[in-house]
């Protein structure tokens, strides 16, 4: 089965996966929990997508996925409140 939509790679990022994973990583708190956000509401589009194309249970996944991205995000913006007192 092949998927235009989703790719393998990002077009012009030379790293790896794993990589890609540091460098998101070291974003300051505030702005990886904006990543998170736009990327749990971009799985919560996903999904929506999914439901109105009858993948019922993709979509499921997709929405946990979602969910979970977003109360990630969530500590994370906890992380940034605890320490943007000592942030200079």
């Amino acid at each position: 089965m092949s998927c235009e939509k989703h790719k393998r790679t990002i077009k012009d990022y030379k790293g790896s996966i794993g990589d890609l994973a540091a460098d998101i990583s070291e974003l300051h708190y505030e702005e990886l929990t904006v990543f998170m956000k736009a990327l749990s509401n971009s799985l919560w589009l996903d999904a929506k997508g999914d439901v109105r194309d009858g993948r019922v249970k993709l979509a499921k996944a997709l929405a946990d996925a979602s969910t979970n991205t977003s109360k990630a995000a969530s500590h994370i913006e906890k992380a940034w409140e605890i320490s943007k007192p000592y942030m200079k």
